[in-house]
């Protein structure tokens, strides 16, 4: 039995890539990851600027405050 262990161990381990080798897939999988995944800041950095797409004023506010109402109005009608 422990002859059987150690060979199928020795297979085992001969069958392993060299631990140089890089696999090309996992690297473009990789490379492909950094490209798409974008530049996020934290936001509790002392650079941190909201971007003036995600800032709120008091006319978003209440354009978004009227459309609530207005959702929350037609669904009580049902």
């Amino acid at each position: 039995m422990a002859r059987v262990f150690v060979r199928q161990w020795e297979e085992l381990m001969s069958s392993r890539p060299p631990p140089d080798y890089e696999d090309q897939a996992e690297l473009d999988a990789i490379t492909e990851a950094k490209e798409r995944s974008g530049n996020f800041k934290l936001k509790s950095a002392d650079d941190y600027v909201v971007p003036e797409r995600l800032r709120m004023n008091a006319a978003k506010v209440t354009d978004h405050i009227a459309d609530l109402r207005q959702a929350v109005s037609v669904f009580a009608l049902y």
